[in-house]
This record gives structure tokens, C-alpha cells and sequence, in this order.
């Protein structure tokens, strides 16, 4: 009896082992994901851990990133709308003491041209910034889309949105995207210069909705405004936006 019963507890624990194994086709251990096989990206369960550049995240929150990308351009439109909305409540200041209700917007509107948002000597803007931008119709301009996760380009100051999925060159270039690594990398300026010349008038004024997480504005009169990272793009390697887009929109009149 004693040795039936210490067959029986042997056999449970091996059961017990081998059932708590982990199944065929999954791991534990994290992966890079450029070591996975096509046939495993698309196989491998949602959560699946893998390191893409600096960033550790799960199979599922990549593919949900992927699908939502393809809606972009339909966000952009209608956050810049938005964007445009607020920034017309918002009080006009004058440009040499950062004063409100100083001057008014019957001025002239300085409009950046579209090639001030098309990219940089690293690569161009994702379509979506573009498309921000001319609908934005102002001095200055930047946006993030929402639900996306970045990497701050210390040496471009780019946030940089980067999708695995995407390996197909032809699309990453429509889409406004640069091929990195074999994959497609979507750049967003972290921040921006807009310069123009002020006119022999009075000092102009402007306009500014601006999350002052993600940017911060400093205005020079003699025609110049600058808008830098804010805490959030500052905060880490990677960062990411919340469930709506977020935006910096400058408008500035010339006075008379």
C-alpha cells in the first residue's frame, strides 16, 4: 500500500509539472522582435512580450498601434478643426510684452508655407502632421496623434512613432514614413522655429492654444516664434499621448 501510494503522489506531481508548462508556441522569455518569423508575427498570441528599439510592449498593443494608424489622416482633419475652434477664443496678446487685449487680429495673417512641415533633413513628416498643418492654416504648428507611443530623437529633437508591422517601403512612403531598420519609422517635430519678417508697423500680435505639457512658447517680437518640448516628450525615451491628440497652434498678425 505504501508504495502504491507513493507511485500515486509521484504521478500527480509530474502532472502537475508538465501542466504548468508553458504551451507550444509561447515563451516567456522577451524577444526582440525583428527575431520573429512572419509566420510568428502573426501566429504568436497578443501577449507575447518583444523589444522593439528601446521599448518593451506586447504583440497586441503593436498590432492595436498598427490598426489605428490607418485612421490618421480622418483624426487629423478633424483635431485640427478643433484646434482652430480654441484658438479662436483665446485673447490676443502683443508680441513685445506678451500682454492681452493689446492690438487686434484685422492684421495681416502670417501663414507658414507647407514646406516648413514637410520634414527635415532627416525625413519627412507623417502625412498626418501635414495634414494637421494645412488645415491649421497658421503661423506655427505641431501635433501628436493620440494613443500613440514615441521615442524623443535626442539628436533630430523628433518624436518618432515606429511600426514593425509596416515593412512594405511603398506604403511607409505614401504614408509619409521613412524605412528604418526594416520597418517604418513616422516622424513628428518635437519642436519648432517659425520665422517671418514683423513689418515696419506696430509690434505684432498673435494667438496661442498650446499643451503646455507637451510644448512651451517663447515669442520674440523682431519676428520669430519658438516652440520647444515640454515635460511630457522630456520625460523618457518613450512617452506616449492619452486618448485625444494634442497640438500647438500660433497664429500672428502683422499690425497696420
Amino acid at each position: 500500500m505504501i508504495r502504491r501510494w507513493l507511485c500515486v503522489v509521484a504521478l500527480v506531481a509530474v502532472t502537475q509539472a508538465l501542466g504548468a508548462a508553458p504551451r507550444a508556441g509561447t515563451s516567456a522569455a522577451v524577444r526582440p522582435f525583428s527575431a520573429l518569423s512572419a509566420d510568428e508575427r502573426v501566429r504568436l498570441p497578443d501577449s507575447t512580450q518583444v523589444v522593439v528599439g528601446k521599448r518593451t510592449a506586447t504583440l497586441g498593443v503593436l498590432r492595436a498601434e498598427h490598426v489605428r494608424r490607418q485612421g490618421r489622416i480622418t483624426a487629423a482633419t478633424a483635431a485640427a478643426t478643433l484646434a482652430v475652434n480654441a484658438l479662436a477664443s483665446k485673447a490676443i496678446r502683443n508680441s513685445v510684452v506678451g500682454s492681452i487685449g493689446i492690438g487686434n487680429t484685422t492684421g495681416t495673417l502670417v501663414v507658414e508655407p507647407a514646406a516648413a512641415y514637410s520634414g527635415d533633413g532627416y525625413g519627412p513628416y507623417s502625412n498626418d502632421v501635414r495634414t494637421f498643418c494645412k488645415a491649421a492654416h497658421a503661423t506655427l504648428c505641431l501635433y501628436y496623434p493620440a494613443q500613440t507611443t514615441f521615442w524623443l530623437n535626442q539628436g533630430t529633437h523628433d518624436s518618432e512613432d515606429n511600426d514593425p508591422f509596416m515593412t512594405d517601403a511603398g506604403i511607409c512612403t505614401s504614408e509619409g514614413g521613412l524605412m528604418i531598420g526594416g520597418n517604418c519609422d513616422y516622424i513628428y517635430p518635437a519642436q519648432h522655429i517659425s520665422q517671418f519678417n514683423p513689418g515696419p508697423g506696430a509690434p505684432f500680435t498673435y494667438k496661442a492654444d498650446c499643451d503646455p505639457n507637451y510644448w512651451t512658447l517663447s515669442v520674440d517680437p523682431h519676428g520669430a516664434i519658438v516652440a520647444k518640448p515640454g515635460p511630457k516628450p522630456l520625460s523618457s525615451w518613450n512617452w506616449s499621448t492619452g486618448a485625444s491628440p494634442v497640438s500647438c497652434v500660433v497664429s500672428a498678425y502683422l499690425q497696420p
